[in-house]
């Protein structure tokens, strides 16, 4: 992944995100960011606090990069790139879960929860339900 990661070219500004959505359908991904994937999947934005994280457009990169033990998802580690204040300032007082933690803690709370999702969980239900139906 580390031949694809770039800068933005000398002189050039990281465009700000987050990004302006299209109105008409508020849900989809802004259409720069569809410029950005095609042209450099993984590039520097710009964030609120002048900061410029990186901002990963492809599926295949973001799966890569989730289970990559070198980053961390713990937004209480110094220089965590909060997307708004608001978030960065209930972040102290925000409870340890799934969403924010990195393992250990991270996989003791997924086993937490995991079992209701297990495939097997799951066809049993659809076997319950089919027989009903």
């Amino acid at each position: 992944m580390a031949d694809i990661l770039t800068d933005p070219a000398p002189g050039t500004a990281a465009p700000e995100y987050p990004m302006q959505r299209d109105v008409r359908c508020p849900l989809a991904p802004p259409p720069a960011v569809h410029e950005v994937r095609d042209g450099k999947p993984l590039s520097r934005v710009r964030i609120r606090n002048g900061t410029t994280p990186w901002l990963i457009t492809r599926r295949a990169d973001q799966r890569a990069l989730l289970t990559d033990s070198h980053v961390s998802d713990d937004d209480l580690e110094p220089g965590f790139p909060y997307v708004n204040a608001h978030r960065a300032d209930i972040a102290p007082h925000t409870p340890r879960t799934i969403t924010n933690t990195d393992a250990p803690e991270h996989t003791r709370l997924r086993r937490t929860v995991n079992a209701p999702f297990l495939v097997k969980r799951i066809e049993a239900m659809r076997s319950r339900r089919s027989s009903t139906t």
